[in-house]
C-alpha cells in the first residue's frame, strides 16, 4: 500500500508547506527579512498548530538553512539525506526549482508582501 502512504505523505507535507510560512511569518513579525528559519522554530509551530509531526524533515527541509536541514536528518537518523527531501519537494511543490527559497514557499502558500501592513504609514 505504498501509495496510500504516499498519499498521506503528500498530505502532510503539502499542510506543512501551506499552513507553516503564515504562521512562521506572523510569530517573526512584520520586518522579518529572514531568509530561514531554526529547526526549533519549526518544531515548535508544527506542534501549536497541531500538525502531524510524522514528516517534520520535509518542513525542516523546506523552511530551514542546508546546514539545520543536514543536521536534523541526523539527529532523527533518517536514511534519506537532505537534499534528496529537497529535490522532492521541489518537484512536487514547486515546479522542480531546486534553488528554492522562502519567497518560493511564501508564494506557494500564497503570501506575499503585500499582505503585511506597512507600519510606516500608521497601521
Amino acid at each position: 500500500m505504498k501509495w496510500l502512504n504516499d498519499l498521506f505523505k503528500h498530505r502532510i507535507v503539502r499542510s506543512y508547506l501551506l499552513r507553516l510560512p503564515p504562521y512562521l511569518r506572523n510569530q517573526a513579525g512584520p520586518n522579518n527579512t529572514a531568509s530561514h528559519y531554526s529547526t526549533q522554530q519549526i518544531l515548535d509551530a508544527i506542534k501549536q498548530l497541531k500538525l502531524s509531526d510524522k514528516y517534520t524533515i520535509y518542513a525542516v527541509v523546506a523552511l530551514s538553512n542546508e546546514t539545520a536541514s543536514k543536521l536534523y536528518a541526523q539527529e532523527m537518523q533518517l536514511s534519506e539525506d537532505a537534499l534528496k527531501i529537497r529535490h522532492e519537494v521541489a518537484d512536487l511543490y514547486l515546479h522542480g526549482n531546486r534553488d528554492f527559497t522562502i519567497d518560493d514557499i511564501n508564494t506557494y502558500a500564497g503570501i506575499s508582501d503585500a499582505d503585511e501592513p506597512d507600519l510606516a504609514d500608521g497601521e
